[in-house]
């Protein structure tokens, strides 16, 4: 059965490039421009991860994560922040959260393979 991946983002050129990243692990992808839209997502499915942009309109990704980890469906599923920002405090503040992991932009391919190799996935060949 396939993992599926919420990738939250109000950029469709990174929605898109994370969509290109997390192809070779097999994963389902569905995207969202911001946290009240990945809510709704969020309601009618079932994520195994999610990948959130922490600077988005309507609700930030610090915003969403807090809400994500109050819903029992999300328990267990990982979310990892993602931004610009390379910031110790927001890092601290996602952490406190309860994120899973944190990468930075602008993405490349090392990046999330590092990542995802946190959590024991692999990139299929």
């Amino acid at each position: 059965m396939k993992l599926k991946v919420l990738v939250v983002d109000d950029t469709l050129a990174h929605q898109m490039a994370m969509r290109a990243y997390l192809k070779p692990y097999g994963f389902e992808v569905d995207t969202a421009s911001n946290g009240l839209d990945a809510l709704g997502k969020v309601a009618a499915n079932a994520y195994d991860m999610v990948f959130t942009d922490i600077e988005m309109p309507n609700m930030n990704g610090l915003e969403l994560l807090a809400r994500l980890k109050r819903m029992p469906s999300m328990a267990k599923a990982h979310v990892v922040m993602t931004s610009s920002i390379d910031d110790p405090q927001t890092f601290q503040k996602a952490g406190k959260l309860g994120a899973s992991a944190y990468c930075t932009k602008p993405y490349d391919q090392a990046k999330i393979d590092r990542v995802l190799a946190k959590f024991g996935h692999r990139r299929t060949p």
